[in-house]
């Protein structure tokens, strides 16, 4: 059986893990951001749809907005709508 390469990593991944952060660091710290932003419970990250939106990207403007704020500007929106389109 042929060993299959690994998948490369996302804009997101690899900026999530240059900053040290788990997917459960990461979740809980971008649920308390946007609590803390909007006052609504109802905007909570969870890791599952973190790790979906490292292998395929985030499918909310909202989101990824969130996420380039959280960063601080080390990724842009585009990297995160559409991250299978920039170098690995």
């Amino acid at each position: 059986m042929a060993e299959t390469s690994p998948q490369a990593k996302s804009p997101l991944r690899t900026l999530r893990e240059a900053r040290g952060l788990t997917l459960v660091e990461l979740a809980s710290a971008l649920t308390t951001a946007a609590i803390a932003a909007d006052g609504d419970a109802a905007l909570k990250w969870d890791t599952g749809g973190l790790s979906r939106a490292e292998r395929s990207g985030v499918r909310s403007l909202k989101r990824a907005a969130d996420l380039v704020k959280f960063f601080g500007g080390g990724i842009n929106e585009i990297e995160l709508l559409y991250p299978d389109r920039w170098p690995k």
